[in-house]
């Protein structure tokens, strides 16, 4: 017996195929204007050709006329093909979409239908007394679905959060990475007080987005201990003191200082991406799992209702 979920899946494939048959029309329409174009200038080549006075009357004279109006005709030939092969593609697409559109159509029907009967027979189980085993059975399931159902959403946000912070900390990570070669120059080759204003222009960036990181990773926690994983982690800062000591007295063992917290904050971050990426890889699996079983939950609930 088909599900709800199954015909909901089907329309959705069925969408995404129109969609990127749409796309594949739109280009096609772009490259058939094209090909007219040419076809159309190639023929204007060899009517030209044909009805020259002065150069036709050389050309022959010289004898070359009908090797060169061979010459043109076969590339007008070629654009021809090109575009009578691009017409009956962009006609095998537009039946493909004719086709889709009706299976989408037939498919959407049948679903809503599918739907309506099982309001119906929902409406049946709603008048049935309490204790009946019908009922009790679906009672037990409705229970059991609405929990999955809890699950599968908190797993969504968890992973919408482990994402977010995977994001923000690539874009710390650039950061520093930037600020770690302008330190470098700094350190070793004397770069003076513009290398390093340009160096904590950097690390400004860096402490703006390990301030979002830090948020980031705040919510994340929360999330996480929603879905029953706990995780710490700690971001640290530049010292404002030493970057300061740093810009107005420009000094080689602060210079040192900076690269090295910098070098501590690159590795801490890259720490932090292999536990992220675990994590998301692990949230991924943890809501395949949970979304097949309450697909099977939601198939056996209605297979109650629709017997």
């Amino acid at each position: 017996m088909t599900s709800s979920i199954q015909y909901q899946n089907s329309v959705e494939v069925l969408l995404r195929k129109r969609s990127e048959l749409e796309h594949n029309l739109a280009e096609g329409k772009k490259k058939l204007a094209k090909l007219e174009q040419e076809m159309a200038e190639e023929k204007a080549d060899v009517e030209k050709l044909e009805n020259e006075g002065f150069t036709t009357s050389l050309l022959k004279l010289l004898g070359r006329h009908e090797g060169k109006l061979s010459k043109e005709q076969e590339e007008y030939l070629k654009a021809k093909l090109s575009y009578e092969q691009q017409t009956y593609e962009q006609n095998e697409m537009l039946g493909q979409l004719t086709n889709l559109n009706q299976r989408i159509e037939e498919t959407t029907k049948a679903m809503n239908a599918y739907q309506e009967a099982l309001k119906l027979k929902l409406s049946l189980f709603d008048s049935l007394p309490q204790g009946a085993p019908e009922r009790a059975v679906f009672e037990k399931l409705s229970l059991k679905e609405q929990a999955i159902n809890a699950q599968c959403t908190e797993l969504e946000e968890a992973i919408v959060a482990c994402n977010s912070a995977i994001a923000t900390k690539d874009e710390a990570l650039k950061l520093l990475e930037s600020a770690e070669g302008w330190a470098t120059w700094d350190a070793w080759a004397g770069g003076g007080l513009l290398t390093d204003m340009v160096k904590y222009e950097k690390l400004d960036g860096v402490q703006v987005a390990f301030k979002k990181l830090q948020s980031d990773m705040n919510l994340l926690k929360r999330e996480m201990a929603d879905v029953d994983v706990q995780i710490n982690y700690e971001l640290s800062q530049i010292d404002e003191t030493t970057k300061m000591f740093d810009i107005w007295f420009d000094n080689f063992f602060t210079d040192m200082k900076v690269k090295s917290q910098i070098l501590a904050q690159i590795e801490a971050l890259k720490v932090l991406s292999n536990e992220l990426t675990h994590l998301k890889n692990s949230l991924d699996y943890r809501y395949q799992i949970t979304e097949s079983e309450h697909k099977a939950c939601v198939e056996a609930l209605e297979s109650v209702l629709m017997q």
